[in-house]
């Protein structure tokens, strides 16, 4: 996804709601503050989008005309996927951080990028953690930063994101070994 289609998908949701506020939560959120963010940062074609305030009535009128499936889908390839405010696992004070935009005349706030890693680390899944690592080895977000972050979280999951952090600054590392190494072959190429 790019940052055109993001505002697509925005004014799609906006027109057919009647709405004027939502709140961007998963991966794509990162188009609001790194609008031409790099592509393994945009490999989704889904859009998280909580409309504010949140009704069930707008999320069921998201999905069911431009979520997964449907004919805006199968037409643009790509797709809103309506969620609720408690979807992601956040830091209390993300509301100080959310990137704010206007799309269309709706007033967009996205998950600032330190805020997206932090709640891609509370969920834990594979594709979370290769998206940490995207954003910690383009220097989007910094470790100490996430880590700073980290230290505030609530006792119960505390120990577990500590945990899933050092196993993302390890991948991390090999990610940057590997450009390492990839670059010194180039380079013994070009002087050969």
């Amino acid at each position: 996804m790019n940052r055109q289609e993001f505002e697509h998908i925005i004014k799609a949701c906006a027109n057919a709601t009647n709405g004027h506020e939502f709140l961007i939560i998963g991966s794509q959120a990162i188009l609001g503050s790194v609008p031409d963010a790099p592509r393994e940062l945009r490999v989704s074609m889904e859009l998280d989008v909580c409309p504010l305030p949140f009704t069930e009535s707008a999320a069921a009128i998201i999905d069911g005309n431009i979520g997964e499936l449907t004919r805006f889908h199968e037409t643009f390839r790509i797709y809103a996927h309506a969620v609720g405010p408690e979807t992601a696992t956040l830091p209390e004070d993300f509301n100080d951080r959310l990137v704010e935009m206007d799309v269309g005349g709706a007033r967009v706030h996205c998950l600032a990028p330190i805020d997206l890693a932090y709640s891609k680390l509370a969920a834990g899944r594979e594709k979370d953690s290769e998206f940490v690592v995207a954003l910690l080895h383009h220097k989007i977000v910094r470790p100490t930063e996430l880590q700073r972050l980290i230290a505030g979280a609530n006792v119960e999951i505390r120990q577990t994101m500590e945990n899933r952090l050092k196993v993302v600054l390890s991948q991390l590392e090999r990610k940057r070994e590997t450009v390492r190494r990839h670059k010194r072959d180039i380079g013994r190429e070009m002087g050969m």
